[in-house]
């Protein structure tokens, strides 16, 4: 018998890669058991293995030491037999302290509900009455920067919203805005995207993608880390979906198209607020707790998303339009909604920035509507909610005409007998910004 040395460090090195899967392994065991094989927890099953390993190396070592202090009883021997420990000993312990990625799922994603749909009782002038619609809100587990803004003047432009009607342009992806658009373009197909501006109806066809929102839907909702390094936070999860360079130049032409419809920049916005509330709300998707965290391009394929994802997508839009925008958290209602920058005397809750409902159609800075949640039983959005800042930018200036128009629609109220001209308000307001009522037989 002799001690090799060359196989002796050999087999630290194997030993040492072993125990940094080991390591990476036991603190993502929670992320790795969410995939499964068979019904069985790939996370366990994989720690269970080396484990197994690692316990059959430690074996081995040990049972060379006394069989090599059996047959040589040196003084050679023995310094041997201890220069390998605290080798074997330094591996384990150097290995073990090394930072590996840390895998954290986005299980934090807020999935409520469009804003109120009121209903009326058809009848006379003087038998009337506003009910308050249903909202259904709910939440889905998905874990999920930013200095001070700078206001820049506006002059007054031209409103050239009595022609929108008549503007109808299929958009497409040119391939020279990216290196990766001809890859995703399969599987295409038009959708007429719909909005409201002024009480002028109009719409814009676009073409997308199904190649693009399949690589999406493909992508991991995680964000790796080390452990020398913060937990990721909920503006990093936002920011990840947000700052996709794949999904950018297909959504960047949409925003682009918006851009030539109306040389107004307050009505640019106006138009992507409503567009984007005029995308359905995915309410099949929170029935059936299928929802796992939409990109913005997604929901422009799919036609449908959820609170959170509406958001984004609305953010992404008024981001690049020039704006400061925000998404407002609101932690114990699970709901989000955007914030965008506007004159502090109008801005929600005095954050400088003005509340506006995603997930249907509703005025911007109205906030008071009411939200059905998970068992019917319906709420109002009363706590303060977190402010996720998106981006510094202009401020929406004009939104003085959509805070009367939310003043008057607060004061009217829902449940009760309107009057001929209170119902000629109501109504008024409802075709303006193409709120979406039912009637009640």
């Amino acid at each position: 018998m002799y001690w090799d040395w060359h196989k002796a460090i050999g087999g630290m090195f194997r030993i040492g890669a072993v125990l940094l899967v080991f390591s990476f392994i036991v603190q993502n065991l929670t992320s790795l058991n969410k995939l499964s094989l068979v019904q069985l927890p790939v996370g366990s099953l994989l720690l269970l293995i080396l484990v197994a390993v690692i316990l059959r190396n430690i074996y081995r070592t040990l049972k060379w030491y006394f069989t090599w202090l059996r047959s040589r009883k040196k003084f050679g021997s023995i310094t041997n037999v201890i220069i390998h420990f605290c080798l074997y000993a330094a591996v384990f312990f150097l290995t073990l302290s090394i930072p590996v990625p840390i895998l954290v799922s986005s299980d934090q994603t807020f999935v409520p509900q469009p804003a109120p749909i009121d209903k009326i009782t058809p009848g006379t002038s003087d038998n009337i009455t506003a009910v308050p619609g249903s909202n259904t809100m709910g939440y889905f587990n998905q874990t999920v920067q930013h200095t001070v803004s700078t206001d820049t003047g506006k002059s007054d432009q031209d409103n050239p919203a009595s022609d929108e009607a008549a503007r109808a342009h299929t958009v497409t992806v040119g391939d020279s805005s990216s290196v990766y658009a001809s890859r995703y373009l399969t599987s295409p197909k038009t959708v007429n995207y719909e909005y409201v501006l002024r009480g002028n109806h109009s719409q814009i066809p676009c073409t997308v993608y199904g190649g693009m929102s399949d690589h999406l839907r493909s992508q991991p909702r995680y964000i790796m880390y080390s452990i020398d390094n913060s937990k990721p936070t909920d503006i990093d999860f936002i920011m990840k979906d947000l700052n996709n360079k794949e999904q950018k130049p297909f959504i960047d032409q949409l925003v682009k198209e918006i851009e030539n419809i109306t040389s107004n920049k307050d009505d640019q916005a106006r138009i992507a607020i409503s567009l984007v509330q005029n995308i359905d709300y995915d309410s099949e998707g929170l029935m059936t707790g299928s929802i796992k965290g939409k990109y913005p391009y997604e929901v422009l394929y799919t036609g449908c998303g959820v609170c959170s994802e509406k958001s984004e997508l609305l953010a992404y839009m008024l981001r690049e339009l020039g704006y400061g925008v925000v998404i407002f958290r609101f932690e114990a209602e699970k709901h989000d909604a955007v914030g965008i920058k506007c004159p502090h005397q109008y801005s929600y809750r005095d954050t400088g920035y003005c509340f506006v409902e995603s997930t249907s159609p509703s005025i911007i800075t109205y906030s008071s509507g009411d939200y059905v949640v998970i068992g019917n039983s319906t709420t109002k959005l009363t706590t303060m909610p977190e402010k996720l800042k998106i981006c510094n930018g202009d401020s929406f200036y004009s939104v003085s005409e959509e805070y009367n128009d939310a003043v008057t629609w607060d004061s009217i109220g829902t449940g009760k007998v309107l009057d001929e001209a209170t119902y000629n308000k109501w109504l008024s307001l409802v075709n303006k910004y193409g709120i979406k009522t039912t009637k009640v037989d």
